[in-house]
């Protein structure tokens, strides 16, 4: 069910033996395709629109690899599985400029990678327990920012239907723009806030 939004995300799949795999997703904008991303692309795309649950975060042995294309779990040190997931939108008009916070909440559980086995201090477990929140939570912000970019400012693809949403969340904003969805994605600055915790 669309929701009366514009833009519509529907899922690619391929059949993969006696079940589908999700290989990306398509988007339409009003019935007419107007964008596709990888699967990669397109769990960032859940989690920025509040449905990322189950999702899987690779991170490999160098911090600096982290954002690359090409991690799978064939090369992850850690994978870690989002068992729970919150977005919150907060839109403001600041210098007749819409201004958006999106903050994201979630809970994760480290897959592989890491196993408390007592052997190491309570204080060693919480720095790697640490760390991995702190990099899960660069990789989430990066990902939706180049999602944001690209697709939403690059290509005017409102895949959040933000515009939509200001009808309801801030109607002063949205009539400063009626009739100007592509103004709107022009001139729309935003903050991106992300606090993953892990189980």
């Amino acid at each position: 069910m669309n929701e009366q939004n514009p833009v519509i995300g529907v899922p690619l799949l391929k059949a993969k033996k006696k079940t589908m795999e999700t290989i990306g997703l398509v988007m339409y904008y009003h019935n007419r395709l107007v964008y596709e991303v990888n699967k990669e692309e397109a769990d960032f795309i859940d989690i920025a629109n509040g449905y990322g649950k189950n999702n899987l975060i690779f991170l490999t042995e160098n911090p600096e690899e982290d954002l690359k294309e090409t991690n799978s779990e064939a090369v992850s040190k850690y994978v870690v599985k989002i068992n729970n997931i919150t977005r919150t939108l907060e839109f403001s008009n600041i210098n007749n400029t819409p201004q958006l916070t999106i903050k994201i909440e979630g809970i994760g559980m480290i897959e592989k990678g890491f196993k408390d086995t007592g052997q190491t201090s309570n204080k060693v477990n919480a720095n790697v327990i640490e760390d991995i929140e702190n990099r899960c939570n660069i990789i989430i912000k990066t990902k939706i920012a180049k999602n944001l970019e690209e697709i939403m400012k690059g290509a005017y693809v409102d895949f959040m239907n933000l515009y939509r949403m200001t009808s309801y969340k801030n109607r002063k904003l949205w009539l400063t723009y009626t009739n100007r969805e592509d103004q709107f994605i022009q001139d729309l600055q935003y903050t991106i806030e992300v606090d993953l915790k892990m189980q």
